[in-house]
């Protein structure tokens, strides 16, 4: 953040991008998922895969919702949640993040308070992350071993 810009935003192109290529891979990995769960019921494979590209599905649902949030903060609706969160400090700009997924504002005394974004959202999605990443890895070496 620059001086001359301390109340910047999240730029609203990329937000709309993201939230697009999000809703894309979400309808992707869940629609994937499913039709690779059912194959491997019907064939009594492993489930590993079709768990992987769900749980990436519920990681990209969890940082579009996040998105959403962002995208229906007006101005007007920044603002009041930074006063009524900053309270009797001096607001003095924001600090916005797409990662992690952050709407922060920051106060005369250095302090910056997290708004807008729940503080579940970043670690749920860390989570998730770690949870999807995992059923990745142990499918891939389930793959190389089996060949």
């Amino acid at each position: 953040m620059s001086a001359d810009e301390p109340f910047i935003r999240h730029d609203g192109a990329l937000l709309l991008l993201l939230l697009q290529g999000c809703s894309i891979a979400f309808v992707w990995l869940t629609v994937a998922g499913i039709r690779r769960l059912f194959r491997a019921l019907r064939r009594r494979e492993s489930p590993l895969l079709p768990a992987a590209l769900l749980a990436w599905g519920a990681t990209v649902a969890v940082y579009a919702w996040g998105l959403i949030l962002l995208g229906f903060a007006d101005d007007y609706y920044e603002d009041r949640e930074c006063d009524k969160a900053v309270g009797d400090r001096t607001l003095i700009g924001y600090e916005p993040t797409f990662l992690p997924l952050r709407f922060g504002c920051e106060t005369d005394d250095g302090d910056v308070v997290q708004v807008i974004i729940p503080g579940w959202l970043n670690p749920s999605g860390a989570l998730l992350t770690l949870c999807a990443a995992v059923l990745t890895a142990v499918h891939i070496a389930q793959r190389r071993q089996d060949r």
